[in-house]
């Protein structure tokens, strides 16, 4: 580090320590104020040296080493009253030491301490406000849903986190299974209402005129169309099977004889019949016929709990 040669923060505090111990024996018989001058100049000759990122650190290392100085605020007697140095102010001064010691003397703080620490900060704007109790009843269905122990406590907090969790998860899905939806079965009447994060943001924030049971109709239409097509993957393999039973050895041999001609053999016909099949068998038909089988059983698992 530049002007500290092979020193490190480190040993330069405990140096510095040691230093302070020297001064505030041979001033034993000085005032406190003197005192106090000659250990700050001390304390700001070292801090010179030291990068403003490890200066908080330096500063709580010395403190650990000499107590007595306590970071310049070393209180003297009841008649001298308390002394405040230029070191005292220049921390008095920097939020980053204002937070350390907030932080230190939240260890021993009550929670009606904290509490009322928490209301001033958020006062100023350095602490983010509470916007109000969860309802018991909400937050005894969210434990439910959650599948945490009724009687178990939980944090508040952690419920609204695990729940913006849950509802990034449910959006993006249900704004891809909706739009394959519209891919596979373009000419549907089963659509969407309107997008879930929009019913959503007009519920929480009482805008609009949705209630919880729009909500859930929204997200009731998500999950049929979600186990529907999740149910529908079955129909392709055999949509796949009726599709290239056609091309069946036997079933094309039966044909042939039909349609053979009266001088040609069953297996020149039976070859004739197959290139004939299987010419209609292009990518873009067999995906046709598969996204109409996918349809057809979406609606047919849909259609009875009523379509739109």
């Amino acid at each position: 580090m530049s002007g500290m040669g092979g020193e490190t923060w480190r040993s330069l505090a405990e140096l510095t320590a040691n230093r302070l111990r020297l001064i505030q024996a041979d001033l034993a018989d000085e005032s406190a104020e003197s005192r106090r001058a000659h250990l700050d100049d001390e304390v700001r000759a070292a801090l010179e040296k030291v990068p403003n990122a490890e200066r908080n650190d330096f500063l709580e290392l010395i403190e650990d080493r000499f107590p007595a100085w306590e970071g310049g605020r070393v209180v003297s007697g009841a008649s001298e009253g308390t002394l405040v140095s230029a070191t005292d102010m220049a921390e008095f001064n920097d939020p980053a030491f204002l937070l350390r010691q907030l932080m230190k003397a939240a260890e021993q703080m009550t929670p009606e301490q904290r509490r009322e620490a928490g209301e001033r900060l958020a006062s100023v704007g350095i602490a983010p406000s509470g916007v109000g109790e969860i309802p018991v009843e909400s937050l005894a269905k969210a434990k439910a849903s959650m599948q945490a122990p009724a009687d178990a406590d939980v944090d508040a907090g952690r419920v609204l986190e695990a729940s913006a969790l849950l509802a990034d998860q449910v959006l993006l899905l249900d704004t891809l299974v909706w739009k394959i939806w519209r891919q596979i079965a373009p000419d549907s009447q089963h659509r969407s209402r309107t997008q879930l994060g929009a019913t959503m943001s007009s519920y929480l924030t009482g805008s609009g005129e949705t209630g919880r049971g729009e909500v859930a109709e929204s997200l009731e239409r998500f999950r049929q169309l979600t186990a529907a097509l999740v149910s529908s993957i079955g129909k392709v393999g055999s949509t796949a099977f009726t599709q290239l039973s056609q091309l069946n050895p036997n079933n094309i041999e039966t044909m042939a004889k039909d349609e053979k001609k009266w001088n040609e053999s069953l297996e020149l016909a039976a070859w004739r019949k197959y290139r004939e099949l299987a010419g209609k068998m292009d990518q873009a038909t067999v995906e046709n016929e598969m996204m109409r089988a996918v349809s057809r059983t979406v609606e047919d698992i849909i259609r009875p709990r009523g379509r739109s």
